[in-house]
């Protein structure tokens, strides 16, 4: 059985070939920050028309090659989508009754990209950033909307993650607050001496799960932080057809 294949092949030969489809992604090659480029490394497609489920490395020059029915207006497309977000239809989905999800791995994220954003949301992004990498993960659900999410590593704890830590501390404060994170959180009863407020109290957590070991986290699909949504579209390459 044919199928679609990738190859890894210098950028003018893309053009040579009747057979191949071109997909580069990136920025312009002379778009260098801190001397790398910024680009799309991996690509893992679930649901999404003939695709059940795929995952492809990338390098900075690929070409789709197959024939006919094999997956490369797919793959394209997908490509696409997950930079864009554009809304799908029912036909979308290889099975109507689940989520269509694709990740991208974007690498060469270095502080030269980072400088960009402002102080506020460099910040919040470096939270997600791994080796000069992000994962992100463009989810659509069964009525054709997408959402952009992440992969982050977060703590397997679920009381630790950002929302319970909210639920536990709203609409509590003096020694109702002070309870309540005594009665989550007794890790770090030996950490709240003149603390009092909300801010303060999520900070120390905040603190304490940086420190927690390696065994205690796992890498997980999560919301993106709070408010940097448009700053991550920033940093998203630009899909060249």
């Amino acid at each position: 059985m044919e199928r679609l294949r990738l190859y890894d092949v210098p950028f003018r030969h893309c053009h040579d070939s009747p057979l191949a489809a071109e997909a580069v992604v990136g920025r312009d090659s002379g778009d260098v920050c801190g001397g790398k480029l910024m680009r799309i490394s991996r690509l893992e497609i679930k649901n999404f028309r003939g695709i059940k489920e795929a995952s492809m490395p990338l390098s900075a020059h690929v070409c789709a090659i197959g024939p006919n029915n094999t997956g490369k207006s797919s793959f394209l497309i997908a490509l696409s989508l997950f930079l864009s977000g554009n809304k799908l239809s029912p036909s979308d989905y290889y099975n109507p009754n689940e989520d269509i999800t694709i990740i991208g791995c974007i690498e060469g994220i270095t502080e030269k990209y980072l400088e960009q954003l402002i102080d506020e949301h460099r910040d919040r992004i470096k939270e997600i950033v791994e080796d000069e990498s992000i994962v992100l993960v463009r989810r659509y659900d069964t009525s054709g909307k997408s959402i952009l999410r992440c992969m982050r590593r977060l703590p397997k704890d679920k009381k630790f993650i950002s929302e319970e830590i909210d639920k536990t501390m709203t609409g509590k404060k003096g020694s109702e607050l002070k309870n309540a994170i005594l009665q989550t959180y007794p890790e770090i009863q030996n950490k709240i001496a003149g603390i009092s407020t909300q801010k303060d109290f999520k900070a120390l957590i905040t603190n304490f799960i940086k420190e927690l070991p390696e065994d205690q986290m796992e890498f997980v699909e999560a919301p993106l932080p709070t408010g940097i949504s448009n700053s991550v579209s920033i940093l998203l390459p630009e899909a060249i057809y």
